[in-house]
């Protein structure tokens, strides 16, 4: 026998769906995001959430991918909300765990530069991409070959 919380995952469930099929937020009756449950403003409040740990500041995150003008802050490259947007540490909580919510430490990245930095502070990330960069010109020959 079901109990009633099985019965409200299950029609959270049904109504979440139904949201995804007529392309609406599953929080409210706004538009949402390509390839997202969300519409905008409930992107950045989930962002907010768990990057910062405090919805309070998704405006802050919203005024940033703005002012970014939806690039990348490492490669430029476009970045669409729900695609390919990744909120990044400048300073990796992990070794500055202090600045793990203030928004001044965070960009917006593409998602694949996300993965690719994982932990490492954001100069010396540059810096490997750099030194990768440099030794690949002068190995450019061999790969067109």
């Amino acid at each position: 026998m079901y109990n009633s919380k099985e019965k409200k995952r299950a029609h959270d469930r049904k109504y979440m769906n139904n949201q995804k099929e007529k392309g609406l937020c599953i929080f409210c009756k706004n538009k949402n995001l390509p390839d997202s449950r969300l519409c905008e403003s409930h992107f950045f409040k989930s962002k907010a959430t768990a990057i910062l740990r405090d919805r309070k500041k998704w405006e802050e995150l919203k005024d940033l991918f703005y002012a970014q003008n939806k690039k990348c802050f490492i490669t430029g490259k476009e970045l669409v909300l729900g695609i390919n947007a990744s909120l990044d540490h400048l300073e990796p909580i992990s070794k500055s765990p202090e600045l793990a919510s203030d928004v001044s430490n965070v960009r917006w990245v593409d998602r694949e530069i996300n993965l690719m930095k994982r932990d490492t502070p954001i100069l010396e990330f540059i810096e490997t991409c750099h030194l990768i960069s440099k030794r690949h010109e002068e190995q450019a020959e061999e790969f067109k070959t």
